[in-house]
């Protein structure tokens, strides 16, 4: 991630978590504001813009999955669902409203971590690609995606690609044909002759 902090907003009514989680993602380097209800977050969302919200499933009045289900249709903001409701059928619901992942508690600090740098490296790649068709992406093209931006600007060698990416060296400029084709602007990959290919921004 780049130098400015991402700001996170928790949506939690569970006072000892929430305090709990502001102070940990906060000592790993992010900006963290809290709600203890959707109308509270609502206020707050009015006025300050973040780069992910981590939502509770579980709360009185109006349930995580309510409160995505009229958020979602306005506001793309990443949102990881974290909650005590962990059946399979509750997590393909609050997926398929717009979650953008889904922790179920009790879960380990560092995997919570992992999956909200996760979920914002992709948000970074969507909005450095102009892409809108992110989740449609292959698995091949997701790692290809993710390998060109790790190294941006810089020229990157089909062998490498190819290694990282986990696909054959010889089906690299297959990859980046159908890849380009995804993209508002194609040119944004850049053969370098001898080289490879670089992504440039």
């Amino acid at each position: 991630m780049n130098c400015i902090q991402p700001n996170i907003l928790i949506i939690d009514d569970d006072n000892r978590l929430r305090e709990l989680l502001k102070k940990y993602l906060a000592e790993n380097g992010f900006v963290v504001a809290t709600a203890e209800n959707p109308i509270k977050a609502r206020e707050i969302l009015d006025y300050l813009e973040f780069d992910l919200i981590i939502l509770d499933g579980m709360m009185p009045h109006e349930t995580g999955a309510q409160f995505l289900a009229k958020f979602r249709p306005q506001n793309k903001t990443p949102i990881l669902m974290l909650t005590a409701m962990g059946e399979a059928e509750q997590r393909i619901n609050g997926l398929e409203l717009g979650a953008d992942d889904y922790l179920v508690k009790p879960f380990e600090p560092k995997e919570l971590l992992l999956r909200i740098n996760s979920i914002l490296k992709r948000s970074q790649i969507k909005k450095l690609f102009q892409i809108n068709t992110i989740s449609a992406l292959t698995a091949a093209e997701q790692n290809l995606i993710d390998t060109l931006a790790a190294n941006l600007g810089n020229p990157t060698s089909r062998a490498e690609i190819a290694a990282k990416s986990k696909i054959d060296e010889r089906a690299v400029d297959v990859q980046i044909t159908r890849l380009r084709k995804k993209l508002v602007n194609p040119n944004q990959i850049q053969t370098v002759r001898g080289e490879g290919y670089k992504l440039i921004n």
